[in-house]
């Protein structure tokens, strides 16, 4: 029996199952033309020059430290286990026998083979028995114990992976550049991370030790300072800050933060698919529209435009009608049902909402309509013990609304509407930013996926006249409504005084519609008693238009030369016969 068949019988005491492998080249022998399987013979490992530990079938993971200055970190993890030193690194093995996932810390952000610091290896082999490998730790494979240390192991294996990224732009001593930097990192720590304070701290403890910086008290105690300052809204360094201040892409050195939030394990089970027959066959609950067909139950609204326009005065209206049971402007509320709101505001005062709130209260009063007050709820600025409202593209600021937001369903038994007024003041996005964007139109996206309707408030450009920022917003939405000024030809067409005039544009609608919900319309809100109303556009004919119907209206059925020389009425021989020949057209298609 050889040296290498008595050290696999060794081994197997410790539970592991091995197959032969080729050093060179990691990769396993054949056997009948595959090989995988446990059934080796000694005789397949008495021509093998080196044997590999088979993950899966002996319930293994492998920590494989690919960048040899990872090892330094190595604390981290529990290091009572078995262990070898590899040609460029080390590797470590647990024991574990729940759902596992491949876990790998790449120094870029490089599609399929980047550069790689540390990864946790789960389904595949590693080599253990070979001239180049060396056992450095034989003891059996740390066993974890649930699915909470398995987690905890991953999570740990990203701080090494950001750390030993960190470590090498640590700067020389001098010159303050170590305090700046590490200015930086905390900033990215508090920021874009999920470590408490003295995870935080021990982080940043970790990295000084790593390049001999005696500073260490001077360097932890940034920590709290920062994110005091965070807290209260100051400005804080971030990724782009750290990028710019080591010279390398934010996007690579925002993906080190990646590493260290929370990891979620892959689940196995499979998703739930139905064959087109039965997805057809199957019963879905009926559309239920809140106000018919704009504002469907478990839809994204957006509601834009410039500043001063009347967004909030019309979705003011839209939430009195939604909490109410009653129809709004053209829109209907099929079922008259009361629905609760939430409305989160973060850029009115309170005095100014209360007062705008009691003016439409008041007007509804006096036209003998209830208005349930009850099942409106609102969230401002100053009703905050700190004055102030998380991000809502922060998981803080979330979990914070989503807190509300089960209060009010409890209470109810219904799921409400959500109000965002708006997303400049509630967020702290890039805007332009399609990145930022994304993570947050996601979580909106989940909250419909649950049943809620949201409906966010958001300011247009003044170039282009969209939607402020990235467009990436706009993709998952149901229906996107403009409020712009009227023209003048539109403000002319008013008939009623003393009114504040919007022109409403459903710009995109999900879903069937009478087209007459997409034509545009102007809203009027009295100044008086704040009762809403509305009339149709009526769009004035182009010039050339009138002036051939003017010459018909005279008699004419052909084009002369005096209706080229006529001052008011001028119209080309060309532009005569061309609106002409539409016209029949138009009167071909109306034939029964």
């Amino acid at each position: 029996m050889n040296n290498l068949l008595e050290q696999i019988n060794k081994y197997k005491t410790y539970n592991l199952k091995f197959v032969p492998v080729n050093p060179d080249t990691k990769k396993p022998h054949e056997k009948n033309g595959h090989w995988k399987g446990v059934d080796w013979t000694d005789d397949d490992f008495a021509v093998a020059r080196a044997a590999g530990i088979m993950h899966k079938e002996s319930n293994i993971i492998a920590v494989d430290y690919d960048d040899a200055a990872a090892w330094n970190f190595r604390s981290l993890l529990p290091n009572n286990t078995l262990t070898i030193k590899t040609v460029k690194g080390y590797q470590q093995f647990y024991s574990y026998d729940g759902d596992t996932k491949l876990f790998a810390f790449k120094a870029d952000r490089s599609p399929g083979k980047g550069k790689k610091i540390i990864e946790v290896l789960h389904n595949t082999q590693s080599v253990f028995l070979a001239d180049s490998r060396k056992v450095i730790k034989d003891v059996e494979p740390y066993k974890l114990n649930d699915e909470n240390e398995y987690k905890s192991l991953l999570f740990n294996v990203g701080k090494i992976g950001a750390l030993t990224y960190l470590s090498k732009y640590y700067p020389e001593s001098g010159a303050g550049q170590r305090d700046d930097y590490i200015m930086r990192v905390a900033g990215c720590l508090v920021r874009h991370s999920k470590l408490s304070i003295d995870e935080m701290e021990d982080f940043i403890e970790r990295l000084c030790i790593d390049n001999n910086d005696g500073e260490i008290k001077n360097r932890k105690d940034k920590v709290k300072r920062i994110k005091q300052g965070y807290d209260n809204k100051k400005p804080t360094y971030g990724i782009t800050e750290l990028g710019s201040f080591i010279n390398v892409d934010k996007s690579i050195v925002g993906n080190i933060f990646n590493y260290i939030n929370e990891v979620k394990v892959d689940k196995v089970d499979p998703y739930t698919a139905l064959s087109l027959t039965d997805f057809i066959a199957k019963e879905f609950p009926p559309k239920e529209y809140l106000l018919y067909p704009i504002i469907e139950k478990g839809s994204i609204t957006q509601i834009y435009g410039k500043t001063g326009v009347g967004k909030t005065l019309f979705t003011a209206g839209l939430t009195l009608s939604i909490a109410s049971g009653l129809d709004f402007l053209k829109y209907q509320n099929h079922n008259k049902s009361k629905t609760p709101v939430l409305i989160v505001d973060g850029e009115m005062t309170e005095t100014d909402l209360q007062e705008r709130m009691c003016e439409f209260i008041s007007s509804y009063s006096d036209r003998k309509i209830v208005i349930d007050t009850d099942r409106i709820k609102l969230i401002t600025l100053g009703l905050q013990m700190n004055g102030g409202i998380d991000p809502l593209n922060f998981e803080s600021g979330q979990k914070r609304l989503e807190a509300n937001i089960k209060q009010i369903e409890e209470r109810w038994n219904d799921k409400p509407v959500i109000i965002l007024d708006n997303l400049t003041y509630l967020t702290s996005l890039d805007e332009k930013e399609g990145a930022q964007v994304k993570p947050f139109m996601q979580w909106l996206i989940n909250l419909r996926s649950d049943g809620y309707t949201i409906i966010f408030l958001h300011h247009e450009t003044k170039s282009t006249g969209t939607s402020s920022g990235s467009n990436m917003k706009e993709r998952p939405i149901n229906c996107s409504i403009r409020m712009r000024r009227p023209e003048k030809n539109e403000e002319d067409q008013c008939t009623l005084s003393r009114v504040h005039l919007m022109v409403v544009t459903v710009e995109k609608l999900r879903g069937k519609a009478i087209a007459k919900y997409k034509k545009d319309y102007v809203a009027c809100i009295s100044e008086d008693n704040a009762e809403w109303t509305y009339y149709e556009i009526e769009k004035a004919k182009p010039k050339k238009e009138l002036a051939y119907q003017y010459w018909i209206d005279e008699g004419h059925t052909s084009w002369t030369e005096d209706m080229k020389k006529h001052e008011e009425h001028s119209i080309s021989k060309s532009q005569f016969y061309k609106i002409q020949n539409k016209q029949k057209e138009k009167d071909k298609e109306n034939i029964i």
